[in-house]
């Protein structure tokens, strides 16, 4: 009885620690600075992978988006899970073009060359 007791409090504490966990990086994410732009668009052939054309980012910190949506080869903007890619892409912004870097779930990682889509 006195294990079962141990194990659901060391659940209960690790819900705890994972709420708060998840709180944190809902905070960092509510707005960017003022000189970052909120969503993104990009196009572009992705490392010569038509269907990877169309991209959508969303700001969530200090040059991280999270990949919002993303547009296959067949068209139409997909939620994510997109191509097997996690959530998040780190964005290195070039004079025309950005560099995403993005893990999928098996720990591969690829660089993504985009061009901003002129709105």
């Amino acid at each position: 009885m006195k294990t079962m007791s141990r194990l659901v409090a060391v659940a209960v504490i690790g819900m705890a620690v994972a709420v708060g966990i998840q709180a944190q990086s809902v905070v960092q994410s509510v707005a960017p600075p003022q000189n970052v732009q909120a969503t993104k668009y990009l196009t572009g052939e992705a490392s010569g992978n038509p269907n990877a054309a169309w991209i959508m980012l969303r700001w969530v910190s200090n040059q991280r988006y999270q990949i919002e949506r993303c547009m296959n080869g067949s068209g139409g903007w997909k939620a994510l899970p997109c191509q097997g890619w996690d959530f998040y892409a780190d964005v290195v912004q070039g004079p025309v073009q950005y560099r995403i870097r993005t893990v999928n779930q098996r720990g591969e990682v690829s660089v993504w060359v985009y061009t901003p889509l002129i709105r």
